[in-house]
C-alpha cells in the first residue's frame, strides 16, 4: 500500500491526476489469473481504468512506476 501512495496519483505517464481521482486496477486481471493483492494493482484515474478495460488498448509498464497505453493490433 504504501507503493501506490508514494505513486503520488494516477500512475499513467503525463496524467496528473492526484489520489483522490484515482481508482486501484489489477495490473493483471483476476480472471486471467491475476493476484488479488496490493502488489498487484497500480492507482489510475477514472478515464484511464475505463481504458484499461477496453480491448482496443494494452497497459504497458515504462520505467519509473508508470504505464502506458497502445494500441492492439
Amino acid at each position: 500500500m504504501v507503493k501506490l501512495l508514494e505513486a503520488g496519483g494516477c500512475q499513467v505517464d503525463g496524467c496528473d491526476a492526484p489520489p483522490g481521482l484515482t481508482h486501484l486496477h489489477h495490473k493483471i486481471e483476476w480472471s486471467q489469473g491475476g493476484r488479488t493483492d496490493m502488489d498487484n494493482t497500480i492507482m489510475i484515474c477514472a478515464p484511464h481504468h475505463a481504458r484499461a478495460h477496453d480491448p482496443t488498448y494494452q497497459l504497458t509498464p515504462i520505467p519509473g512506476d508508470k504505464f502506458t497505453f497502445h494500441r492492439r493490433t
